[in-house]
């Protein structure tokens, strides 16, 4: 015995007749970007490490190009500058050295003038009156002690500066002194003047007087200082 079909298992086509469930005609088909599988390259994570789907829509670099050149499509690209740049030449290590050693042998060399100029104007040279110009290392042209007899009546002051004369074996040289000798400072006696000569020569501009002779200096100069007595004057009570 054979089952009628039903009304829910029979459905009607559009002109009336009817149709079965599985013939109901062409499907609706899906867009093919939604029936391709996601491959796990086209996979990538985030910032924050979670993997997130690539959208399929957006082409990569490599396809974009693949899909230019195939088109005939120039790329943009701008091609690198391949033209030989000039090459400056390296010094070599021998050439590198010598430069350090010239300056520091010329900075020597300088320090060493320096050096003995201000030793050599730093060194006061004991001489009497009558050897400046006459003996090794009294020149005029540099820093002396003058050893001699104040002149008598030769003193003069006008506050500022201390005019006088010293004198040994019949020289005699005119001395300016800036300020007042003090202490036992007067006429007739030896003192030994610390200074240099002006522009002129003419005059001993003296910046400090010593009348008491050290120990050292009578011990080495006793002979000057014998002489410097004997021909002394005798000053004016």
């Amino acid at each position: 015995m054979t089952s009628s079909p039903t009304a829910a298992s029979i459905a009607r086509s559009p002109s009336g007749g009817p149709r079965s469930a599985r013939a109901e005609g062409p499907r609706e088909r899906r867009p093919r970007h939604a029936r391709r599988r996601v491959h796990p390259w086209r996979l990538r994570r985030d910032r924050r490490g979670h993997r997130r789907v690539r959208p399929l829509g957006a082409a990569s670099r490599t396809s974009l190009r693949r899909t230019r050149r195939r088109r005939g499509e120039v790329l943009d690209v701008t091609a690198p500058d391949l033209t030989p740049r000039p090459v400056d030449p390296v010094p070599s290590r021998r050439r590198r050295r010598i430069g350090p050693t010239l300056i520091l042998i010329v900075a020597i060399v300088a320090g060493g003038v320096v050096v003995t100029q201000f030793l050599t104007s730093a060194v006061d040279y004991y001489c009497n009156v009558d050897e400046v110009g006459q003996r090794d290392g009294c020149d005029p042209d540099r820093r002396l002690r003058l050893q001699g007899t104040v002149t008598e009546g030769s003193v003069t002051s006008d506050g500022l500066t201390t005019r006088f004369d010293i004198e040994f074996a019949d020289a005699v040289i005119g001395v300016d002194y800036d300020g007042e000798p003090g202490g036992i400072f007067k006429e007739c006696i030896p003192v030994v003047v610390h200074g240099y000569f002006d522009s002129d020569r003419d005059r001993f501009l003296g910046d400090r007087v010593e009348v008491k002779h050290s120990d050292e200096y009578v011990s080495v100069n006793d002979a000057r200082l014998s002489e410097a007595r004997e021909s002394a004057c005798q000053p004016s009570a």
